[in-house]
């Protein structure tokens, strides 16, 4: 054989090895290539999952019909990509994966078309843990996919490695040429890539940061050929791929940061606290947010749409001088004012002409102001929040405060509803015990009359008669003075309950006429003087200017200051003072008795006569309190209290449309009774 056929069959023995190991590496480069065509498939389904995760929380936040069919478009997307994925994919077994995601897609479309059908029937339902569910778990199943197919590249590289190993070792006992070319057509670049793909996938493909790329291995795709280049193109693409998963990452980090904040929000709503303290809990929420650009301090208005006006109901770290100037805000005035008139937020990073409401000095900051306004365009609050100065405005943060406001309409709804409700049924109960007590007091003084009547007569012949005996035989029988005495001071007190009850019964009639509230209070005074010098008990009037004359019956009120005053002088054995105020207030909402229904009897804003009547004894138990203006009910019965006192004085008060109340003073000792006539029975003075 000679050397020519030698070198030819040699020639031809390595030739027939390169195309044979050509052919396997084209075979392996295919595979990677349709592994690498499955990645961005499984990129593009995750990037569409996301996005219609998106638009739904946009449509479930916003109501947008456009959101809801951008959704719908992005998971009929799935489709032709699944049918790329079947063309490419590198094993058979992702067929059941490609089902399963199929299957999810199917669900999520069927209840988010019961979703939106809820919004257009206006039954509106929170949102869906099955949505919730189910998009997560095509995220899952999408992710998984992915990982099948980076799996798949990364086993056809290190199959491409392998297979080139074995060349270099054959091209190298073949001769020194055929591996110099080998090594710089295919096997250098190719190991350079399963090196940074082994790097890759040791330190995280998920986290390009602690990618650490090497000079020496970048040479590897700047090196001539087909080969190279391709490795470059992979490259790129997984670097491509990597920051738009960092980026999806990134949108679902901040959608859970929201949802959470939101969740919190609503979790407020339950909780058995006052409108106010829910107020101040929003804010501390809002404002802690960390991901949010603001300066910790802000403030909630309530509007007053009949004053056209913002009620400051919850701050944090306001300025004295603010707490002042912004505690009633018109509409249309400063930028919370401009917020409630126009409904839409206003964001200022610095001060400006528009922000008139200040104080001297005051440092320089931002606002945002959002209005918190209901379906039909009307502004129930403001939303006041401080950013930095030159803070510049982000979509973002924008959108987060629409979607913080419209949380709050419900909110702040629910929990008016439940104050309006709770004293709905506090009145309710008050006036279902004002009509119990008035058929009592009906009965009682019916039956009063009568016995009143009856008896009277009889027990004076008797008292008579025991002054007759007390003259004629007190001295002359021992023990018969005082057995008389005894009898005779039972008698004056069952003639004094006689007489009780007989004021009772004829407390329905009234005289009324104008009287001088300063002289019928100082000539019930005169009445009980000498029982409040006998315990050194001192007296304080506190008469407001204006009130000159009171339409009222004198007998009647002066029955019910005397009944007040003999109250407090047996409550203090030990002296104390007794304190009368009286004046004319504008009346408001939870205040006794007072309401905007037609049955209350008081409205509020509308102004009232006020008398109260204060001593500085020992007070009441909590426990009696509300007896204490029940028929024959008394705590000094060994005081010579008959339990008529005070049910007389409330009946007065009733008789003249008037609300009366009692409470123990706080701070300090003693009791306070109160009680209010309309102001059509005050007149300025007698002119």
């Amino acid at each position: 054989m000679g050397i020519k056929l030698k070198a030819i069959i040699f020639c031809c023995f390595i030739l027939l090895i390169l195309v044979f190991s050509f052919i396997y590496n084209v075979n392996c480069l295919k595979r990677i290539i349709d592994g690498g065509k499955v990645l961005v498939i499984t990129n593009q389904m995750l990037g569409d999952i996301l996005q219609a995760r998106r638009y739904e929380k946009n449509f479930i936040l916003r109501g947008s019909m456009e959101w809801a069919e951008i959704t719908k478009g992005y998971m009929r997307k799935l489709t032709t990509e699944l049918e790329g994925y079947k063309k490419n994919s590198p094993a058979k077994e992702n067929r059941e994966d490609i089902n399963l995601l199929l299957r999810q897609r199917d669900l999520y479309l069927d209840e988010f078309d019961k979703y939106v059908e809820q919004y257009k029937n206006s039954t509106l339902r929170p949102e869906s843990n099955i949505l919730i569910d189910t998009g997560r778990e095509m995220e899952r199943i999408c992710a998984k996919m992915g990982d099948k197919a980076q799996l798949f590249v990364e086993h056809s590289t290190l199959n491409i490695g392998r297979s080139q190993i074995i060349v270099l070792i054959i091209s190298f006992l073949l001769g020194l040429t055929a591996f110099f070319v080998i090594m710089r057509t295919i096997i250098k670049p190719i190991n350079g890539l399963q090196k940074i793909c082994n790097d890759i996938t040791k330190n995280g493909i998920f986290n390009s940061e602690n990618m650490a790329i090497t000079e020496k291995q970048l040479n590897v795709f700047h090196a001539k050929g087909e080969i190279s280049k391709l490795m470059q193109a992979y490259f790129e693409m997984l670097l491509k791929y990597n920051a738009q998963l960092k980026t999806v990452n990134a949108e679902i980090q901040e959608s859970y940061a929201i949802q959470v904040v939101l969740d919190k929000l609503l979790s407020l709503s339950l909780e058995d606290i006052s409108l106010e303290e829910m107020l101040e809990k929003t804010l501390d929420i809002i404002i802690g947010v960390p991901w949010l650009s603001l300066e910790f301090k802000g403030g909630i208005f309530l509007a007053d749409n009949e004053k056209r006006a913002l009620v400051l109901k919850a701050s944090k770290n306001f300025a004295a001088p603010l707490l002042v100037n912004c505690a009633n805000v018109p509409f249309g005035k400063c930028l919370c004012g401009i917020a409630a008139q126009t409904g839409e937020i206003v964001f200022r990073n610095k001060i400006d002409a528009d922000h008139v409401i200040g104080f001297e000095n005051m440092p320089e900051h931002g606002h945002y102001c959002v209005p918190i306004k209901v379906s039909d365009g009307r502004v129930i609050g403001v939303l006041n929040l401080y950013i930095a100065h030159n803070h510049r405005f982000g979509e973002k943060e924008n959108d987060f405060l629409l979607a913080v406001s419209h949380l709050l309409v419900g909110v702040i709804q629910r929990k008016k509803a439940e104050t309006e409700l709770a004293q709905a049924y506090k009145q309710l109960k008050q006036t279902q015990a004002i009509l119990i007590q008035a058929e009592k007091l009906n009965v009682v003084g019916t039956l009063s009359s009568g016995v009143a009547h009856e008896v009277k007569n009889p027990l004076a012949i008797i008292l008579v008669g025991l002054e007759y005996l007390i003259k004629r035989f007190g001295k002359q029988e021992k023990n018969v003075d005082f057995v008389l005495t005894e009898m005779s001071v039972a008698l004056e007190r069952a003639d004094g309950i006689i007489k009780g009850l007989l004021d009772f019964s004829r407390v329905s009639e009234l005289n009324i006429r104008d009287n001088d509230f300063n002289a019928m209070l100082e000539d019930s005074l005169k009445l009980v003087k000498y029982e409040m010098q006998k315990k050194k008990i001192s007296f304080v009037k506190d008469i407001q200017q204006n009130i000159l004359c009171v339409k009222f019956d004198k007998a009647k009120m002066e029955q019910v200051l005397i009944n007040l005053f003999l109250n407090a002088v047996r409550e203090m054995e030990e002296g104390g003072i007794i304190t009368v105020k009286a004046y004319i207030k504008t009346l408001k909402l939870g205040a006794p008795g007072v309401g905007r229904r037609s049955v209350d009897l008081f409205k509020a804003g509308e102004d009232a006569f006020i008398c109260e009547v204060k001593d500085t004894g020992p007070g009441i138990p909590d426990d009696v309190i509300d007896k204490v203006f029940d028929l024959f009910f008394t705590l000094n019965r060994e005081k010579g209290g008959t339990g008529l006192g005070l049910s007389i004085v409330q009946n007065i008060i009733n008789l003249h449309k008037g609300k009366i109340w009692i409470a123990n003073n706080e701070p300090g000792p003693g009791a306070c009774i109160t009680f209010m006539l309309k102001t059509e029975q005050i007149k300025e003075g007698l002119r």
